[in-house]
């Protein structure tokens, strides 16, 4: 029998291509090979740092391994790499398979100690990663009650408040906590 495609209308519609992934890349090739230098030469030159150390004799002092497990969660923050990320969380959470104790323990700053940033930033952020949606958002057809839904505040408007209530896609939703962030997490997380 015959098949027929039914394209969606819905907002949230969205999926995994491979083939578009894949595509995008392969026309892009010094970018992809930008990104393996700057996630592998980091990487590397921390492993000759450790190479280093042990031809100098000075692998098993705390300092040492104190500084190159720094190195390496620093190392793994500025690539800016969710994977790397996540696994050097994972490892902190598994000692036993590092050669130090100290790098665990280093490591585990990636998940005890992440910083907190603006309000107004987490929102631009959001606003940035949804902004696919934006095309969709024109072809729908939103009911009275979605475009009249305002937040209710008393008093002045805050700045971040004005951010979202104006935004086509932070308007989508509902903030019963002035807009401000409570907390973050990746997907795997929540």
């Amino acid at each position: 029998g015959e098949h027929t495609h039914h394209h969606s209308t819905s907002l949230f519609n969205v999926g995994y291509d491979a083939d578009g992934i894949l595509s995008y890349y392969d026309k892009r090739p010094w970018e992809v090979g930008l990104r393996l230098n700057m996630l592998g030469l980091p990487l590397l030159g921390w492993y000759l740092g450790l190479r280093t150390d042990s031809m100098l004799n000075v692998d098993k002092s705390e300092e040492v391994e104190r500084k190159r497990g720094a190195e390496l969660r620093n190392h793994l923050v500025r690539s800016r790499s969710v994977a790397l990320i996540k696994s050097g969380q994972a490892l902190s959470l598994r000692p036993d398979l590092l050669k130090s104790k100290l790098w665990a323990d280093e490591l585990g700053k990636l998940v005890d100690e992440v910083g907190s940033f603006p309000d107004v930033d987490a929102m631009n952020i959001m606003r940035e990663e949804l902004s696919d949606l934006l095309p969709r958002l024109k072809n729908i057809k939103r009911t009275e009650a979605s475009t009249k839904q305002r937040l209710v505040t008393k008093g002045k408007k805050t700045r971040l408040q004005r951010l979202v209530e104006s935004d086509p896609i932070l308007s989508l939703f509902e903030f019963y906590n002035d807009c401000r962030v409570v907390a973050s997490a990746s997907v795997g997380q929540v």
